[in-house]
């Protein structure tokens, strides 16, 4: 049985349910299927299910052809140009070597005596005035008498003999030095003395030696320290420094060295000439060194001249300096003026707190490492500033700025 209100299998009594049960018997045929009904509405959407998972990535694309090249931008301002480095400090002045005692004056000879004045003579007594006498009548004049034969002429005297010949002394205000010259000399041009130290010892205030052409070796330093001396050399004439000392030391105030050529057969580490004192003067003169190899960062310290602190109102004008570390080192509390020089193949004058005019003065080739250098502590203001004249008044200096 089927129980339609449980739409299952009938429990044994339908009775107490109150359920309809109906007996069913085997199944009929199927009857034909009916018409088909009208489409229903469409039912409303369900939710969206989950998305899915990737699939795999497609096979890249060709690359594509390069575009045209674009046009050039604009260069750049240039940038700043950097600070020039510090100079190297230079190595300490060695000590001035004690100057050499002055040599004795020479004698001056006596005075020859003078003669005896002879003895004047008794006045004689003067006689009584006679009476004035008449004037007598004038004769007559009497005829010319014939002249007289000439008589005959004397016989000439003996010729006396030739007195001795006097010598010329040497003038101390005006000495000679000629090397090579013989030995014994005096310092007169016709006996010159062979070496400078030899002049020095004879020289006198305000005095002249002419260093005559020829080759003088140094190997002492030459002290001149004889107010207004001037040491002047000839055309050839070439100091030869052979060892490690300052050849010259102007130490008299007013000293003159003028037209020397000096050099050394080795770069010694050693200035040419060292001035203290008030206004020397170095002129005409040619220095130079031997080639030394490499920067000249790394050359010896040799220069052409060192101020001592002190050195006032100083004159260095129409010299050469070349092959050189410096050609002056220019020490604290010295002055003076430095014109129309010429300076190459060198690292450049070097201000060290100094006061000197630069004017005039021109650079060759090999061009120096700077050509002008203030050092820190130098002034500022004239005579150093503004730079821009300071380089103008001296053929386009390069000047290194330190202070």
């Amino acid at each position: 049985m089927y129980c339609k209100n449980n739409k299952g299998a009938c429990p044994d009594c339908c009775i107490p349910c109150q359920r309809i049960c109906v007996v069913t018997g085997p199944a009929g045929p199927m009857g034909p299927a009916g018409a088909e009904g009208p489409t229903g509405a469409t039912g409303a959407t369900g939710p969206t299910g989950a998305t899915g998972p990737a699939g795999p990535a497609g096979a890249a694309g060709a690359t594509g052809s390069a575009g045209p090249i674009g046009a050039t931008g604009p260069t750049g301002p240039r940038g700043a140009t950097g600070a020039t480095g510090a100079q190297g400090i230079d190595g300490v002045t060695g000590a001035t070597g004690p100057a050499g005692p002055e040599g004795p004056a020479g004698a001056q000879g006596p005075v020859g005596p003078q003669g005896p004045m002879g003895v004047q003579g008794l006045a004689g007594d003067t006689g009584p005035t006679g009476a004035t006498g008449a004037t007598g009548a004038t004769g007559p004049t009497g005829p010319t008498g014939p002249t007289g034969p000439a008589g005959a002429d004397g016989a000439d005297g003996a010729t006396g003999a030739t007195g001795a010949t006097g010598s010329i002394e040497a003038d101390p205000y005006n000495l000679y030095v000629q090397a090579g010259a013989e030995p014994g000399g005096d310092g007169s041009q016709s006996s010159p003395f062979q070496t400078i130290e030899e002049a020095l010892a004879e020289a006198l205030p305000n005095g002249v030696i002419n260093v005559l052409p020829g080759t003088y070796p140094v190997t002492q330093q030459l002290n001149i320290s004889i107010p207004g001396l001037t040491v002047k050399g000839r055309a050839g004439s070439t100091i030869l420094l052979q060892a490690a000392v300052v050849p010259f030391l102007l130490s008299g105030g007013d000293n003159t060295i003028d037209g020397l050529t000096m050099t050394s057969d080795n770069p010694y580490p050693v200035e040419f000439i060292q001035t203290s004192g008030d206004r020397n003067q170095i002129l005409n003169c040619t220095i130079y060194g031997p080639e030394q190899a490499g920067d000249s960062s790394t050359w010896v310290v040799n220069r052409g001249f060192v101020t001592q602190g002190g050195t006032t109102n100083l004159l260095v004008r129409n010299n050469i300096f070349y092959s050189l570390r410096q050609p002056a080192y220019l020490n604290p509390g010295s002055t003076g003026t430095i014109i129309y020089n010429v300076a190459f193949n060198t690292r450049g004058y070097v201000v060290d707190q100094a006061l000197f005019l630069f004017s005039g003065n021109s650079w060759g080739i090999p061009e120096n490492a700077v050509d002008i250098a203030l050092l820190s502590g130098t002034t500022s203001g004239a005579p150093y500033d503004p730079l821009t004249a300071l380089e103008e008044s001296n053929s386009s200096a390069t000047i290194s700025d330190q202070r």
